[in-house]
């Protein structure tokens, strides 16, 4: 995988991205941690690459959740892919938009303004798959977690959190 990022600060990330995903395992209802894994009635094991929309997939679009502007699974595998999308054609604008700030805090220490200038997100990442192969996609109210292949050529697998917020689902963690 080629990338505009030190391989160092990306190792250093996912140790801190790991580290604070751990902390978060256990704690009370009102302490911060990732969106919950555990297992749900939606899942989804079959990619799809219909989304190249730069705007993360709202509630209002692929509603089909009992909870008001909570987007279902379908709409978890589109923003995916949008993002795989956006990475691969290096539109900084489309992977900020579809990143939660608690993602772009850990990768940029900021958000906003230093995501659009990061590097890495302007500069076109032929990497990703097209479309990423979706393993596995759990859904459990406000989080969903996805097994991804999303190298080229590659059957190697990594994970992706997302968070929905503002009933569109914003990528929390990838690793």
């Amino acid at each position: 995988m080629t990338s505009a990022r030190p391989a160092s600060t990306a190792l250093s990330g996912l140790v801190l991205l790991l580290a604070t995903a751990l902390s978060g395992c256990g704690g009370d209802e009102g302490s911060a941690g990732p969106p919950s894994s555990e297992p749900s009635s939606e899942s989804s094991s079959e990619s799809s690459s219909e989304s190249s929309s730069a705007a993360p997939v709202t509630a209002s679009e692929t509603a089909t959740s009992d909870a008001p502007d909570v987007p279902d699974g379908a709409a978890a595998e589109a923003a995916i892919q949008a993002y795989f999308d956006a990475m691969r054609a290096g539109d900084a604008a489309a992977v900020c938009a579809l990143e939660s700030e608690n993602y772009q805090l850990f990768r940029d220490n900021e958000t906003g303004q230093a995501c659009l200038d990061d590097l890495g997100n302007n500069t076109a990442q032929p990497v990703w798959a097209d479309p990423v192969v979706v393993v596995s996609l759990e859904v459990d109210g406000v989080g969903a977690t996805a097994v991804l292949q999303p190298n080229a050529g590659s059957d190697a697998q990594a994970t992706m959190a997302l968070q929905a917020t503002d009933g569109a689902w914003r990528v929390f963690s990838f690793a």
